[in-house]
């Protein structure tokens, strides 16, 4: 346990955070856990939504500008008849939806600093073919 405490150490006040990495286009698993009489869930905070949508060989919009850091819903839908995905990269790390079938959606949740983050599907040779944008978010002003 103390080991784990230190491994997360460096990453504390860095700014980002990764809080959910979901491909939303299976079928859910497992049975729910029951809850507590009486205890109503917590509702998880909201993000800044960010659609965006994936074809044969683009991605729209390519690229996107947020005025200030913030949580950070991005949600990919995949209108193109091949199977693609979506990585973002990030200062502490690749975050990627997995592959998303045709008609499929996925989303990432993440929480951003101001800066420049490059994403791409990195399914089939997609980036190669042009399926590269950028999320830019810029400083608040003081």
């Amino acid at each position: 346990m103390a080991a784990a405490a230190l491994a997360a150490l460096p990453l504390a006040g860095c700014g980002e955070s990764r809080e959910l990495t979901t491909n939303t286009t299976g079928p859910p698993a497992g049975t729910p856990i029951p809850r507590a009489p009486g205890a109503a869930p917590r509702p998880l905070p909201s993000g800044t939504a960010v659609s965006i949508t994936e074809r044969e060989y683009r991605i729209e919009p390519a690229r996107v500008h947020l005025r200030r850091p913030a949580l950070i819903d991005l949600r990919v839908h995949n209108a193109g008849k091949r199977a693609h995905g979506l990585l973002l990269e990030t200062s502490v790390g690749r975050l990627q939806t997995g592959t998303i079938p045709p008609g499929g959606t996925a989303e990432i949740r993440v929480r951003l600093r101001a800066g420049v983050y490059p994403w791409y599907s990195p399914v089939n040779g997609d980036r190669r073919r042009g399926m590269t944008g950028e999320l830019v978010i810029a400083k608040p002003k003081r």
